[in-house]
């Protein structure tokens, strides 16, 4: 591999923002190149185009994963694809980068572990924080038993940042749907307010899946079917505690003001009910 890595990236939303940005950076110090793209969505290909006009735009991943001038592959697409295209590149002799889940099975993703231990190439998946210092010697204290014998860790973050409105949280994540009720759940511990979080771009036509959690007196459920009967989701349901729902991109804004207005008197209600029980 030259001095230079040079990269090709096989899906431009909104993941790839981030990886944009940290590209830009790591291109003015010459460390990498970015020589070709590829995303389904032309406007996509467009504006990624504009920010790495060096790129050539590829009409398919094989286009990318094919040519002589890429070294690594990253590959930022919708979670279901992640799997196949990563076995095309690491096969097609490719370094790789792929954003978590690495595959949506065990079984490929244990096979992908296995061609990648055979291999002289690397591969790589997210979260990659964990090739920090930090997090290195984290897992050393813990593989060595010097934190003592630890049963339960629990980690939380919102990498997308978030629409905090008064009567309700509403978070944002990257990627997989996997476990966002559960991490609804506990910023709603946190919070003290309904909350939905909602992975961008969670399912493969680009939308965002969400899962809420709500608190008692509010009844979340019945909000996020009108919202639905209202033309502001795609799909969404649930109960008075719970509920799932569907959203287009760019209509969070829309939803989070609508939920606000719609359950703002609930929600105090409910919380000076708490505070009284207290």
């Amino acid at each position: 591999m030259s001095e230079r890595v040079k990269i090709g990236v096989l899906g431009l939303g909104s993941v790839f923002e981030k990886y944009g940005r940290n590209l830009v950076s790591l291109r003015e110090q010459g460390r990498v190149e970015i020589t070709a793209i590829h995303d389904p969505n032309g406007d996509r290909m467009a504006a990624a185009a504009a920010q790495f006009p060096e790129s050539s735009q590829c009409s398919t991943p094989s286009d990318v994963i094919d040519r002589d001038d890429v070294d690594a592959v990253l590959v930022l697409t919708s979670m279901n694809e992640h799997g196949t295209l990563t076995r095309q590149a690491f096969e097609g002799g490719k370094h790789v980068l792929v954003e978590k889940p690495m595959a949506t099975t065990m079984h490929e993703a244990q096979a992908l572990v296995d061609l990648g231990r055979d291999s002289d190439l690397r591969l790589v998946c997210a979260p990659h924080v964990l090739l920090s210092p930090t997090y290195r010697e984290m897992h050393a204290r813990l593989a060595s038993g010097a934190i003592g014998d630890v049963k339960l860790a629990l980690s939380m973050g919102i990498y997308l940042g978030a629409a905090v409105v008064p009567a309700l949280f509403i978070g944002f994540i990257a990627g997989a749907v996997i476990g966002i009720g559960i991490v609804a759940g506990r910023i709603k511990e946190k919070t003290g307010k309904p909350t939905l979080v909602i992975a961008e771009e969670g399912d493969a036509e680009g939308n965002g899946k969400g899962s809420g959690r709500s608190i008692p007196g509010v009844d979340l459920g019945a909000a996020i079917i009108a919202a639905r009967a209202g033309g502001l989701l795609i799909a969404g349901g649930g109960h008075a505690m719970a509920c799932g729902l569907t959203i287009a991109p760019g209509g969070t804004a829309a939803l989070a003001d609508w939920l606000d207005e719609r359950l703002a008197r609930d929600v105090g209600m409910a919380r000076q009910g708490q505070s009284l029980l207290l």
